[in-house]
């Protein structure tokens, strides 16, 4: 399993990319979010700059290298480092309520978003299989109730 990215649109807002494992974004919705294509690894021809350079560390002379194309791998799956893109969030499952209307958490799982909160709001507010604890990067809690009601 890895993370992937999900896009999707969002009727009257901009489209949203959420990241995370598919399994875990879909756990939460009623219509199953696909990973955007993703092009497999490939040989990319490029150009590569002349100009002087060093033959070796304290060279005091500089020579001319001539520029010209390299071929290099790009792997659309690769990542520098291990961030994900966008800000987190949090979706939490609201499994049942207790006697006194506090919620009761079922399962949690994070995910990153790039887009706004209000846009994945609008999209949760229709696609969510239970009531769910959306929690936004700054700590700030939603709750979305299935049917769209708040």
């Amino acid at each position: 399993m890895s993370y992937k990215a999900h896009t999707t649109a969002v009727p009257g807002g901009d489209p949203i990319t959420i990241y995370g494992i598919t399994d875990n974004i879909n756990f939460f919705l009623g219509t199953d979010l696909e990973p955007n294509e993703e092009q497999g690894v490939t040989n990319v021809q490029v150009g590569n700059p002349g100009g002087k350079r060093r033959q070796y560390p304290g060279d005091a002379s500089l020579v001319n290298v001539d520029g010209g194309p390299r071929v290099v791998l790009r792997d659309p799956n690769s990542r520098r480092g291990s961030a994900l893109p966008g800000r987190p969030f949090v979706l939490k499952e609201i499994s049942d309520y207790s006697e006194d209307g506090f919620p009761i958490i079922g399962e949690v799982r994070q995910f990153h978003l790039k887009g706004t909160i209000r846009d994945l709001h609008s999209f949760l507010l229709g696609n969510v299989t239970s009531d769910v604890l959306l929690v936004s990067s700054r700590g700030k809690k939603y709750t979305i109730k299935i049917g769209g009601g708040n």
